[in-house]
């Protein structure tokens, strides 16, 4: 685990094919193994590459089902493979192949776990990103809330499905209305999520989301709330001086120079050094603002 955790996939490739070689009944190091060529993958640019370990990863990922096949954790990871796998190609007709493969492997997975809402969530997913049948992905969530509503990935993806449906709408009405759904689900799933989450990258996107939300629905007071409160749980430098940014031309937008002044200084506090100068003539031009 040491070699996965520091991206070290081939060297813990070959650590797990040690182990299996030693125990080839134990379906847990096929399952490490396909896992291992999936992250490896990734990390792949070319796509003849990726196809050579794509194919590796789910031989080894059907030996562990074949080993153990009331296992859910061996269909997820068929599924998650060939979801991502989906993802890799421009070609329509492919990608909804793969993207088949993917959900028939959900399916049989939330056949072996009914009550895992995150399987729920992955395959609704796939609907979205690969398919594009948004009414069999909101079916699925749905059933993700019935299983769990409070969980806060479930109301994170609800957002961003009623975001992007909004974004795709000409109706003012309608899309307004489909902004507050986005909106109230963003919501839930900040109040849903616990502390380590939030402070995570996965957290801070639920702030980011809903911002952008306020944003597109022109209420600036909103988008400020939203990200100072999302300050409390930022701890990267990287995430800090972008969010005092962002406040700082929101500021802007209300002439609010005092605030925006502010915020500008504490952006440069933490900006690397690419932005240094940037900020400091958006600094001086802040101080000579009347």
């Amino acid at each position: 685990e040491p070699f996965s955790g520091n991206n070290q996939w081939p060297v813990a490739i070959e650590l797990y094919k040690r182990a299996r070689s030693l125990a080839p009944d134990e379906d847990y190091y096929y399952l490490f193994l396909g896992r291992g060529y999936l992250e490896q993958a990734k990390l792949l640019e070319s796509e003849e590459e990726q196809a050579v370990i794509f194919q590796q990863a789910e031989i080894d990922l059907k030996q562990a089902q074949d080993i153990n096949p009331l296992n859910p954790d061996h269909t997820a990871n068929l599924a998650r493979l060939n979801s991502w796998w989906a993802l890799q190609t421009d070609d329509p007709q492919v990608r909804k192949l793969r993207g088949q493969d993917s959900i028939e492997y959900y399916q049989a997975v939330t056949q072996l776990s009914p009550n895992n809402a995150r399987l729920f969530n992955e395959w609704s997913i796939v609907n979205i990103n690969v398919m594009e049948d948004y009414d069999r992905a909101l079916e699925l969530l749905n059933k993700s809330l019935i299983i769990d509503p409070t969980y806060d990935w479930t109301h994170a993806i609800l957002g961003d499905y009623y975001t992007q449906l909004g974004r795709q709408t000409e109706g003012e009405v309608q899309r307004t209305e489909l902004f507050n759904l986005a909106i109230n689900h963003y919501q839930k799933a900040i109040e849903n999520a616990k502390g380590a989450t939030l402070k995570s990258n996965q957290g801070l996107n639920y702030f980011f989301a809903l911002a952008s939300v306020y944003q597109a629905t022109g209420d600036t007071e909103s988008t400020i709330e939203t990200l100072l409160a999302s300050l409390k749980y930022a701890s990267r430098r990287n995430d800090i001086w972008r969010i005092h940014e962002n406040l700082t031309q929101l500021f802007i937008q209300q002439e609010d120079y005092e605030n925006a002044l502010s915020h500008a200084v504490s952006a440069l506090e933490s900006a690397p050094e690419t932005e240094v100068e940037r900020l400091q003539n958006l600094i001086t031009q802040l101080q000579n603002s009347p």
